[in-house]
């Protein structure tokens, strides 16, 4: 039954064409997932409600300008349990719009991305949750239609240039989760901006560059003797460790060459904490002053 309406991930051009006659037929654009999900029950078919989610929050991703994170976490059974949300402005749906009006929407709204147990509750396992769940965002709104057709993709770099900063409470794991997510969007803005100075160099001074730095690779294991004698797999290892250090080395270059307006722009990232012992403590601090005032 879900072979109708998705096939190798990408739903089928039978089921775009049903959620545009809904549409057409009076159902706001809001509500035609959960009416194709509902239609589908009715009659035994499945409806992964990931997928349709995964494909809003891409797509709402792709048109924002700008995002924030925010996360919290408990235990139940000393199993960990994140709850991972993202703020951003989106378009509103009811009256047609296709992308965020900044004036008519100046509040962002607050989307859900999943609630998922973690291994234990360490920084690097909030960020490996973060990571992994956006790349699924990225991976499943980019191979569905609705990104070629509007011409929005949402590659993790474009994610990173995007995110402005990150909300949590105020433990010390929150704040290195903050930190670390940081120094990624940092190393992806990098990436970003070697990719871009590699495509601004013209075909002779670029063909001539890599060949200069995969010289120079082939020398440092050894020479070209030992690098044909290598296998497909470690010379291909070699080769994206190559390509990873001339992106963060022209990366840099770029970087460098930017005014300081410009960085603070690429670098803009905020952390805000959780005011809720904040007014705990100025409550019990104020409790305290009145009873010394009332013993006195």
């Amino acid at each position: 039954m879900d072979n109708r309406l998705r096939q190798k991930g990408k739903y089928t051009r039978e089921a775009r064409n049903l959620a545009r006659a809904l549409v057409h037929a009076g159902c706001a654009p809001e509500k035609v997932g959960k009416v194709i999900a509902r239609v589908g029950r009715t009659f035994g078919i499945a409806i992964p409600p990931s997928q349709l989610m995964n494909i809003q929050l891409g797509y709402e991703l792709a048109v924002t300008k700008t995002c924030t994170l925010s996360q919290d976490s408990t235990s139940n059974r000393h199993i960990n349990f994140e709850a991972h949300h993202i703020a951003m402005r989106v378009p509103d749906y009811s009256k047609g719009e296709t992308i965020p009006n900044e004036t008519r929407s100046p509040i962002p709204k607050v989307r859900l991305v999943r609630i998922a147990s973690t291994v234990d509750h360490s920084s690097e396992s909030s960020v490996t949750g973060w990571l992994s769940q956006l790349n699924v965002i990225s991976t499943t709104y980019n191979e569905c239609p609705l990104a070629k057709r509007t011409q929005k993709p949402l590659p993790l770099q474009s994610f990173a240039l995007k995110l402005k900063g990150m909300c949590g409470d105020h433990a010390n794991g929150e704040k290195s989760t903050a930190k670390m997510m940081e120094a990624w969007k940092h190393e992806q803005t990098i990436k970003y901006l070697g990719e871009s100075g590699l495509l601004e160099k013209d075909i002779l001074s670029l063909l001539g560059y890599l060949n200069q730095k995969k010289e120079k690779k082939i020398l440092s294991v050894g020479g070209i003797d030992l690098w044909e004698e290598m296998s497909v797999e470690k010379r291909g290892k070699h080769e994206a460790d190559l390509m990873e250090e001339i992106l963060f080395e022209v990366g840099m270059d770029v970087y460098d060459s930017l005014g300081t307006t410009e960085r603070e722009e690429l670098d803009s990232f905020i952390w805000a904490g959780c005011c809720m012992h904040k007014f705990q403590n100025s409550f019990k601090g104020g409790n305290v002053a009145m009873i010394v005032m009332i013993v006195e």
